[in-house]
């Protein structure tokens, strides 16, 4: 109780029931006198699970929470039920990471076997590494702390009387949600320092702890068919690991990026995030590997609580064995980019003969540097376009598939590799949004973009040096704001009473409903322009280069207007800013424009990859 006050959640509202089995210890006075606890007093000493019925009878909630009495929670636990619970209809039990006061982990989550024998997920293990660290579906969690709705506990007949006075009844319980059709989820987020042992000891052979020998007979007879069917055979011949994860997906697919997907900050990232959902929902376990090895908030923890398992370099494990233990157990590596193909494929091909690579080019590099030298423009930091070519064959030709971003360079790809080429493009959902601006209202012009990507950079520069001079003496007082990450030092250097330059926004969308034209100057790049599909997402009519557009089968005049020399983009930004029939065309025709990048369309291409 005392840790409850001092870390407990209050802006979620609860009550404390305690529920005294007719202690002969101080527990009757202390209890009584505590304000904002419920005391409940059993004459008779009824056991754990009828007390624990009798908790439950007694609950004003919609939620009933279990918690012992040899427990202390830390902060973030109540939070950590509670969101997960209500994340998810189909989800029935949540239970908390239990941890031992020196520190040690107790249990990650519950597995059984086949025989009915049970497994602490990692006992003793370091709590802090990765794989103790998703949201996972599990056997069971432990009832020392689980939360489940008030309804469905009744519904299932409470804790069963079968197992009295205690144990087994909370596995029978997460056993009996899953026949319900619901799920019996661990969350992470939500730790509790266990005292295990306290209350009935630890001697199987004597006291209530000896019902966990004749429970687990009841248990097997009971689950007998269950187990059999469905669970993998007990430790001595199974990986716990497979165990561990057995609900998690009927397949495993390993993928690679250069760090955790930054989905609001970059196009890429956000590709890859719809990506990962979309493998989750095909009921895929996915594990995601960061080459940089890094955690970074707040994306680890969404990615974790969408059930993905991550791959950090710590002190806890060296990073280079976590990486072969997780190669060896996948069935697909789905890698993205040329470097880091070159970097891993022929790790996994070592280790898991069996697996399928795919290697995911985001775009065509060698086009988008051939571009770019095309133009005069040099870069330190790239590869030749020759090299560059050279190596994004050879990494198609020694991958299972290749994924391409268009379908333009799906074409260029089939010229150059025989391995069978498939086009996952960016993924774009309309937004919905209750405060529609209409054309008089708006004013000024948008574009965004990650400045650590050098054709955002030249595209801005072009844009305020070249082209706006001509807009300005038509339009003397449009502005323009240029949203986006990491602006070097010659972005800072373009700001003025007439451009903006903000860096980093999380929240984009005021910006893109107060803004009547979006600009897309870009003058190099290759693949699908995330820029491009986002400002179709808000319906903010576009003028681009066709550099900008390519790829996504828009049409000038009708889903955007082009131009390609400073003179003809400034002249489309005169006429969509000056014209509202135009304006209005283009922002109807936004909806249409991206069902080819639409969830529904793009899951059904991912399927032809992995499911065929």
């Amino acid at each position: 109780i005392k840790s409850l006050l001092k870390y407990c959640d209050f802006e979620i509202p609860f009550e404390i029931i305690v529920v005294d089995d007719c202690s002969s210890d101080y527990t009757s006075e202390l209890i009584p006198r505590m304000a904002g606890v419920r005391y409940l007093r059993n004459e008779v000493n009824l056991g754990f699970i009828k007390s624990c019925n009798k908790g439950s009878d007694n609950a004003g909630g919609e939620y009933v929470l279990f918690l012992n009495n040899d427990t202390q929670i830390l902060k973030g636990w109540l939070v950590g039920l509670v969101n997960t619970i209500e994340s998810d209809d189909q989800i029935g039990v949540v239970g908390s990471k239990l941890v031992y006061p020196d520190g040690r982990l107790q249990e990650a989550g519950g597995i059984v076997w086949s025989d009915s024998s049970g497994n602490n997920y990692g006992k003793f293990s370091n709590p802090k590494l990765s794989k103790f660290n998703y949201r996972r579906e599990v056997d069971y969690c432990s009832g020392a702390s689980i939360i489940i709705r008030k309804n469905l506990f009744e519904s299932l007949g409470k804790f069963s009387e079968l197992y009295l006075p205690a144990y087994y009844e909370d596995t029978d319980l997460c056993f009996s949600v899953r026949e319900s059709g619901k799920k019996v989820i661990y969350e992470p987020k939500s730790v509790v320092v266990h005292f295990e042992g306290i209350s009935s000891g630890t001697d199987l052979t004597q006291g209530v702890k000896a019902h966990q020998v004749t429970n687990a007979v009841k248990f097997t007879n009971k689950w007998s068919s269950v187990l059999t069917k469905h669970h993998f055979e007990n430790p001595q011949t199974s990986n716990v690991y497979k165990g561990a994860n057995r609900l998690m997906g009927k397949r495993s697919i390993l993928v690679v990026d250069s760090y955790v997907p930054c989905y609001d900050r970059e196009s890429g990232s956000n590709r890859l995030l719809h990506l990962i959902k979309m493998f989750k929902t095909l009921d895929f376990h996915v594990i995601f590997l960061p080459d940089n090895g890094l955690n970074q908030e707040p994306y680890t923890s969404l990615l974790s609580e969408l059930g993905v398992e991550q791959l950090f370099a710590n002190d806890y494990e060296p990073f280079f064995n976590v990486i072969k233990n997780r190669m060896a157990e996948v069935d697909f590596a789905w890698i993205c980019r040329p470097e880091l193909n070159l970097k891993y494929q022929e790790m996994i091909r070592k280790v898991n003969s069996d697996a399928k690579i795919i290697y995911d080019t985001v775009d065509i590099h060698f086009l988008r540097h051939k571009r770019e030298a095309d133009l005069g423009l040099t870069n330190k930091n790239s590869l030749p376009w020759e090299e560059m070519k050279a190596l994004e064959v050879d990494c198609a030709n020694k991958a299972d598939v290749v994924i391409s971003i268009t379908e333009d360079e799906k074409g260029v790809l089939e010229e150059l590799t025989s391995t069978k080429v498939f086009t996952i493009p960016n993924i774009h959902v309309l937004v919905k949004t209750h405060s529609q601006v209409d054309f008089e209202e708006r004013e000024g012009l948008l574009f965004i973009g990650g400045y650590n990507h050098t054709p955002n950079v030249d595209a801005v520069e072009w844009l305020i040096k070249d082209i706006m001079p001509l807009v300005w003496r038509k339009i003397p007082g449009v502005k323009v704001t240029l949203l986006g990450s990491n602006p070097p030092k010659k972005v800072l250097n373009l700001r003025s009473d007439k451009v903006m330059v903000t860096g980093f926004v999380h929240d984009v969308e005021p910006y893109f409903m107060k803004a009547k034209v979006f600009v897309s100057p870009l003058r190099y790049g290759a693949g699908m322009k995330g820029k491009i599909g986002q400002s179709l997402e808000y319906e903010l009519p576009i003028v681009s280069t066709l550099i900008g557009v390519e790829g996504m089968f828009l049409k000038d005049g009708k889903h955007v207007l082009v131009g390609d020399d400073c003179e003809a983009f400034a002249n489309k930004i005169i006429e969509l800013y000056s014209n509202k029939t135009i304006w209005q065309q283009l922002k109807g025709n936004s909806g249409d424009a991206l069902y080819p990048f639409s969830v529904e369309k793009v899951k059904g291409d991912i399927k032809q990859v992995l499911l065929n």
